[in-house]
């Protein structure tokens, strides 16, 4: 019996994963974000290049950071 309780006992251990700074970190910085982008809900004109089109502030705010996120994974060091 006890070599039975044993195998399971290592089985849920190896389930668990641990939470680190950092992903404790990066889910506070995300909290922060979205409630700092749902402040900001007036539409804004917004120019690039050529073209100029109006959008919610929140939306740029948040289409901002998922920019500054995906080009920080894509250009970091392994």
């Amino acid at each position: 019996m006890d070599e039975n309780k044993t195998v399971l006992d290592d089985k849920v251990d190896s389930v668990k994963k641990k939470i680190s700074f950092r992903q404790i970190f990066n889910i506070l910085i995300i909290i922060i974000m979205l409630i700092f982008a749902l402040q900001n809900l007036e539409s804004i004109r917004v120019s690039l290049l050529f073209f100029s089109f109006e959008m919610p502030l929140f939306v740029l705010i948040i289409a901002v950071f998922a920019i500054g996120f995906f080009t920080n994974k894509l250009f970091k060091k392994p």
